[in-house]
């Protein structure tokens, strides 16, 4: 149980982390004034650039918690590495792309 929950809270610590660095450098990048934790139409939805952020940490925290979770998948001696492999696939891309679709969010990673 102790090992679970530390893996919890490197997933929410380490998410929060690398999204708020990941956001930081892009907003450094294109020669921003102001933080900008996504894109303006992200923003929008929310209102203002505080409440896009308190969400963006969130949806951060949720990210490095399913990728922190996940990797225990690898613990399984039973399963083999085939089968531990796509479960874990299924599970980072698969269910978080089809969560992104029903709340509007489309990507397309081919253009």
């Amino acid at each position: 149980m102790k090992k679970i929950f530390q893996k919890i809270m490197i997933g929410i610590v380490g998410g929060t982390f690398y999204g708020f660095m990941i956001a930081l450098c892009i907003s450094f990048y294109y020669h921003l004034s102001y933080f900008q934790p996504s894109s303006d139409q992200f923003v929008k939805q929310f209102g203002n650039n505080l409440n896009a952020t308190a969400v963006s940490v969130i949806i951060w925290s949720l990210i490095g918690l399913v990728f922190s979770l996940s990797s225990t998948i690898f613990n399984i001696e039973t399963w083999g590495i085939t089968k531990k492999t796509i479960v874990h696939f299924i599970i980072t891309y698969l269910l978080p792309r089809s969560q992104s679709w029903q709340v509007g969010f489309h990507f397309n990673l081919i253009s």
